[in-house]
């Protein structure tokens, strides 16, 4: 293989490279976020669990 075309091959592969993690980075900030989402979804739930458990307690006190 000819020195240009290797130097032309590292060269696609590098930018490859750089795509790749870029994207990874990318891919890396959506996952963060769904776990923060999912989280605080997790929280309003349990808060909406303990609600509802309050109000059937009151309404079977009546």
């Amino acid at each position: 293989m000819p020195h240009d075309d290797l130097a032309a091959r590292v060269e696609r592969l590098r930018r490859e490279l750089e795509r790749l993690q870029r994207d990874a980075g990318h891919w890396d900030m959506l996952a963060q976020d769904f776990e923060r989402r999912s989280e605080r979804l997790v929280r309003q739930n349990q808060a909406l669990d303990a609600r509802i458990s309050t109000l059937q307690r009151q309404a079977n006190q009546r």
